[in-house]
Parts: C-alpha cells; sequence; structure tokens
C-alpha cells in the first residue's frame, strides 16, 4: 500500500509540475470556477473525475480490482484531483454549463424574441439573391443555362468566389462581359436581383430564442464570475 501511496503521490507532482502557472485572465477565471465546484463537493459526484482518478490510481499501481468509487475516494484524499488537467476541466465545465443552462427555465416574451431580432439584424438576415441565364463561351457545359435564384454565396459553391462577385457587381438586363468561372468563361443575363431583408421572426424563432438564451447564459457566467471574485 505503501508503493501505491507514493506512486500516486509522484504521478500527482508531475502532473502538478506540467501544468502552467494559472497568470492569464482565463486561467484565474478557470482557477475560481474549479473552487466552486471544490466548495459544492462536484468532484466526489461527478462521473468523468470518478473515472479519471480511478485509472490514475491504477496507473500508480492500486489494485486493478478496487472499485472505481474506491480509487477515486482515495485519490481525492491524496489531492491527485487538484492537479489533473482532466478533471480540472470537467469540474470547471459542469460549473459553467450549469451557470449558463440556468437561465433555460426564465420566461421569454414576444417582445423579448422581437427585441434581440431587431438588434443583431445582420445574424438573422435573408442574403441578397439573383437570377441569372448564363451561357458559356468556351464550347458546351452540362449545366443548365437557367439558373435558379442564388446567393452569393451559393452561386461561389457552384461557379468559384471571383465568378460569384462579378454576378453580384452586373447589372440587370444586359448581357455582361466574359465572366470567368471555374468551368471557364461565360456571359450572363441578369433576371433580377433581390436585396437582402430582414427575416420575419416567425422564419426564424428557434434560431433567435437559442440565439438569445445563449446570449443570458453569457451574462449569466459573468455576473457568477464576478460575484465569486
Amino acid at each position: 500500500m505503501h508503493f501505491v501511496l507514493l506512486g500516486a503521490l509522484l504521478f500527482t507532482l508531475q502532473a502538478g509540475f506540467s501544468r502552467s502557472e494559472a497568470t492569464d485572465q482565463t486561467a484565474s477565471v478557470d482557477e475560481l470556477l474549479f473552487q466552486q465546484a471544490l466548495d459544492e463537493g462536484l468532484h466526489h459526484h461527478d462521473p468523468v473525475v470518478r473515472t479519471r482518478l480511478a485509472a490514475n490510481m491504477r496507473f500508480a499501481g492500486a489494485v486493478s480490482a478496487t472499485s472505481d468509487f474506491e480509487l477515486a475516494r482515495q485519490a481525492i484524499a491524496l489531492g491527485m484531483h487538484e492537479s489533473d488537467r482532466v478533471v480540472r476541466r470537467s469540474l470547471t465545465q459542469a460549473v459553467k454549463l450549469r451557470t449558463e443552462q440556468s437561465v433555460r427555465g426564465q420566461p421569454l416574451r414576444e417582445a423579448d424574441l422581437d427585441r434581440h431580432l431587431q438588434q443583431h439584424r445582420d445574424r438573422f438576415r435573408e442574403p441578397a439573391r439573383v437570377r441569372i441565364r448564363q451561357q458559356p463561351l468556351d464550347g458546351p457545359l452540362p449545366l443548365p443555362q437557367e439558373l435558379p435564384s442564388y446567393s452569393e454565396r451559393e452561386l461561389a459553391q457552384h461557379f468559384g468566389e471571383a465568378f460569384a462577385r462579378a454576378v453580384f457587381a452586373t447589372s440587370p438586363h444586359v448581357w455582361s462581359q466574359p465572366l470567368t468561372s471555374v468551368y471557364g468563361r461565360h456571359s450572363v443575363w441578369v433576371h433580377n436581383k433581390t436585396p437582402a431583408v430582414l427575416s420575419r421572426l416567425s422564419a426564424v424563432r428557434s434560431q433567435v430564442r437559442e440565439d438569445l438564451l445563449h446570449e443570458r447564459g453569457g451574462v449569466a457566467l459573468a455576473q457568477e464570475i464576478a460575484r465569486l471574485r
């Protein structure tokens, strides 16, 4: 047993010496959340922590037949949980996730969703679209001449970014100068362009809801960190 304890202590010291000092802002925040997890006793119940500490003890020479619960208890008594990166990360993430998820029980009114949509218009904007006819200039291509309405990104996926930019810069109802795509040169007729518009709330309600909850979760986490300082 003494050899097991010595091995476990050496394992802990090696793990501790391999860690960088918590000098930057992220590390200091993680340290606060880790200490909060310890204060709440999460290290006694977290399954990831239990499995990790048991594996560490077996690596250090503990009897493999001993249960994970008992090995984890012994590891915690030796302080191994305080120096293991996986354990620290798991406990820190547990506190973060719990804090961020705490806002999901709060009611969201229609006005809240609409306000969030208006405040973050760029996130929920329908992109500008264009409908064109393309005429290959370097021989036939296995492509339709009449194309459906495409956004610039969609057009770029099919023909390349330079071609998509050039098409969106082309005036409607005139044949363009030769435009080069990944297939070669084309002359393009722009039937019409549809400008970018803000999506209706009814069309993006679930996305707006998740985005607002994510934002509120970040606020809740910042408030928790401020409370712990």
